[in-house]
């Protein structure tokens, strides 16, 4: 079945683009209506399914395919079909492009065609509003389940257990729960500005499932809470729990998606409250929005490599860790920026150290959390050991 939307003639003496959107579903009629509203668009035509075997009819007389399939398989075989053709791709499918970005930039590249992925990140054009800043790094926390069950453990003191019950009796989308595709929207978003892949080692995920209900009370009493986000460098990206103060923007992600930009003139911050659907919608059309600029849209588009100067400074984090194996952290030779230990023999620190990532505490009983952005050394309370001299 084929859904079109047909325009009037050429304007301004420039072609009116026939645009495909591949997909069926609530997010694929959104785009088509979205799409029909943009100037320099001549038709848009929904394609349901789109079968290998007549691909190339099914696509005939298309400049750009919109991939709304889903999936992996489908969705890679779908955008290639349309590539092989020579047309302009767009996908807001992040799971694709963390399995196959570089395949499919560099297939784009070999047809001088345009492909375009703002959809599968953040949802809005971040690549083109941060181009003239140089970030140290990106920190960016989405509204998953994982993000959910960390606000309600942090807010309503619950435990894991019970938060999975809730969100299982909502009916809401657990697929996130592992951080799986807060990883590949990461990925996305740094691979608006960097062409080369990251390799499996420069790749950290942790579940939500590692957080103890305990650490949520350890937390606060550094002025801390857990948050689900991914760290995003040019040279590794982290997702998982981190550590933000009480006041940090991040701490509102379970409602609200959040990026924040760390830089020399200090941090861009990005939010929206847009459903999934809408955030998807956004980011195609900014890609299409991108192609029918361009006086030649079938030159390739090149991704940018402006950005994430990098810049020498100590990484901060929160470690937990049995305090017969405090000696094996100080190893790394970290600045303590406060520490003490609990009745339970756990001993606890806010460190800054040159390389996070390269804290492996997990086998010995322990736990990392990152810190991002601001914070203060709490005063001092009456609970706990604190180490002096």
């Amino acid at each position: 079945m084929t859904i079109a939307h047909q325009f009037g003639s050429t304007a301004y003496g420039r072609k009116h683009r026939t645009i495909l959107v591949a997909g069926r579903g609530e997010a694929a009629v959104a785009v088509v209506h979205a799409i029909a509203k943009l100037p320099m668009v001549g038709s848009v035509r929904q394609i349901a399914q789109l079968d290998m075997k007549t691909a190339g009819a099914q696509l005939a007389g298309g400049d750009l395919l919109v991939d709304m399939t889903g999936g992996v398989a489908n969705a890679f075989q779908t955008v290639m079909a349309a590539l092989e053709q020579g047309m302009a791709c767009v996908t807001a499918n992040p799971m694709l492009v963390a399995a196959h970005g570089r395949v499919l930039r560099n297939a784009a590249r070999g047809q001088h065609a345009f492909f375009g992925f703002q959809g599968a990140g953040f949802g809005m054009p971040v690549a083109e509003m941060m181009a003239a800043t140089t970030p140290h790094k990106v920190t960016v926390s989405f509204v998953t389940a994982a993000s959910m069950a960390l606000a309600r453990m942090a807010f309503r003191n619950e435990s894991l257990a019970h938060v999975s019950a809730h969100l299982k009796m909502q009916n809401i989308d657990l697929s996130d729960w592992g951080g799986k595709v807060t990883q590949a929207r990461a990925l996305a978003l740094r691979s608006q500005w960097f062409n080369e892949e990251l390799r499996g080692q420069n790749l950290l995920r942790v579940s939500v499932e590692q957080v103890e209900p305990a650490d949520v009370r350890r937390l606060r009493e550094f002025g801390l809470q857990p948050v689900f986000a991914a760290d995003i460098r040019k040279d590794e990206v982290y997702t998982g729990p981190m550590a933000v103060a009480v006041g940090s923007p991040l701490v509102h992600a379970n409602v609200q998606d959040v990026m924040v930009a760390e830089t020399e003139h200090g941090d861009i911050l990005l939010t929206h409250t847009a459903n999934e659907t809408q955030r998807m919608v956004a980011g195609v059309i900014a890609d299409i929005r991108q192609f029918l600029r361009s006086a030649k849209p079938v030159e390739v588009m090149e991704l940018r490599e402006s950005g994430f100067k990098q810049v020498e400074v100590p990484e901060r984090a929160y470690v937990r860790v049995p305090y017969a194996m405090r000696e094996r952290v100080l190893g790394f030779k970290p600045e303590i920026l406060t520490e003490r230990v609990d009745g339970d023999g756990q001993w606890q620190a806010v460190i800054a150290v040159e390389r996070v990532s390269e804290l492996q505490l997990s086998a010995a009983g322990g736990m990392v959390y990152p810190l991002s952005g601001a914070w203060e050394p709490p005063a001092a309370s009456s609970g706990g050991l604190r180490l002096v001299g």
